[in-house]
């Protein structure tokens, strides 16, 4: 999926890749906002009604606005500092004599038109239940606990909703399998080497006795008699001898092996641990990444989320605008209305929140509980989110305007720059512009 600018390009509907445009149009706006000083149309760098950017602007149009082409609008650029002997005005020349001179000046360049677009693009239902979501509205006493509260609870109690008791021990299931080093490790700690080497030792203590007890036979045989006979037992017990003998020194020579093939175990148990202990620590590695690459794209997606709500609020906004008797500007798109409403309840000097939504109710006091869409903003700004829509500085815009013009380091351009694509000009120009504004 993606997303249509007013240019006709798409952008990708990406947390990754909408972001950037976001930050580079926060870009571009400082390094505007930076020429306006230096042409003496504000008074102080950053400007904190952020007006700048939108003064240099104005001024490159014309009032009324009538400057249309990019050369009509670069030459009346460099025309503001023509004169001006301060280090600012020289800098500003010198990038006005760049290829970021196009970026700066353009009445729509690439870089705003793709921003405008995500900050300000369409809404769906879905975008804005995601955004509150992702933005960490949800916590106690907001509006989605409010409006959510009541649904969860009465599903909770449909029947068939309860949770399920476990089954009986006898049906469930079967612990897996130890793996193969677990199980080799178990069965080599099982071998009690002592005892083994113990029991060949008692075998042969008792065949040693039984050889001394033939010897016995053997001499006390050879004492009583001489005879065919006696002679014959001898040869008798000789033999039997020599077959205890082999057996004990069979015994022996496993005794010998048993003791090889514990050392060749305990070798491997060696070489077991040392494998485990890398695998543990590459283990620990990876998850550390991973934890990293999760907090980042989740950072992305609250800022995201704050952009939508921003856009949300503008979007009712310019919509009450519309509804008023006299709307200032009837052609003006969503974003200028916005403007317009919030103007308008500034004309009558209202000098705190209260004020200003007794100045918005006014607007549609005739049309309360009337059936009619005036009769439902009215309803709207009567309700517990009225402020949202009248306060100056309410958190929904806040925390929109704090991702959209928010503060800017070099690491933060070079990351939007390298998630979108930007034609070599354009590279260059935002090097320069960077420099221009004092980010390193």
């Amino acid at each position: 999926m993606s997303l249509e600018t007013s240019s006709g390009t798409w952008i990708p509907l990406c947390p990754r890749t909408l972001l950037p445009h976001i930050t580079l149009r926060n870009f571009l706006d400082k390094v505007q906002e930076k020429l306006a000083f230096a042409a003496g149309l504000i008074p102080d760098f950053p400007d904190p009604s952020r007006q700048g950017s939108t003064l240099w602007r104005k001024r490159l149009s014309g009032d009324p606005p009538h400057r249309n082409t990019d050369a009509e609008r670069l030459a009346t650029a460099r025309e503001l500092f023509q004169g001006l002997g301060s280090a600012n005005a020289s800098r500003a020349l010198v990038l006005l004599n760049s290829s970021g001179a196009q970026l700066t000046t353009k009445l729509s360049s690439e870089i705003r038109r793709r921003g405008d677009a995500v900050a300000h693009g369409p809404l769906s239902k879905r975008d804005i239940v995601m955004a509150i979501e992702d933005s960490s509205l949800h916590r106690p006493g907001t509006i989605y606990e409010m409006t959510h509260k009541d649904e969860s609870e009465s599903f909770t109690k449909r029947p068939g909703c309860q949770k399920k008791k476990a089954p009986p021990p006898s049906e469930q299931r079967r612990a897996p399998r130890r793996s193969r080093q677990t199980g080799c490790l178990a069965a080599i700690s099982d071998i009690d080497e002592a005892a083994l080497i113990r029991h060949l030792m008692h075998e042969n203590m008792l065949l040693r006795d039984m050889l001394q007890a033939k010897d016995l036979d053997i001499r006390l045989g050879c004492r009583i008699s001489l005879s065919h006979a006696k002679g014959k037992a001898i040869d008798d017990l000789k033999q039997e001898k020599d077959v205890l003998q082999r057996q004990l020194d069979g015994r022996e020579k496993e005794v010998a092996c048993v003791r090889s093939e514990l050392k060749e175990a305990e070798a491997a148990i060696a070489i077991l641990k040392e494998e485990m202990l890398e695998e543990g620590a590459s283990r620990e590695i990876m998850i550390k990444q991973l934890a990293k690459v999760t907090a980042r794209f989740q950072k992305v997606q609250t800022e995201l989320a704050r952009v939508k709500l921003r856009n949300l609020v503008d979007k009712v906004q310019a919509r009450l605008e519309t509804l008023t008797k006299n709307p200032i500007s009837p052609t003006g798109n969503a974003l200028q209305r916005s403007l317009d409403w919030r103007k308008r309840l500034d004309k009558k000097k209202c000098s705190n929140d209260k004020e200003r939504m007794q100045r918005a109710l006014s607007l549609f006091e005739a049309s309360r509980d009337r059936p009619t869409i005036e009769g439902a903003a009215f309803n709207l700004l009567n309700s517990a989110s009225g402020h949202l829509l009248t306060d100056n500085f309410n958190r929904l815009r806040r925390a929109g305007d704090d991702v959209a013009h928010g503060p800017l380091c070099l690491a933060d351009i070079t990351e939007a720059v390298e998630a979108i694509d930007l034609t070599a000009e354009e590279m260059e120009g935002v090097e320069l512009m960077a420099d221009f504004i004092g980010l390193y």
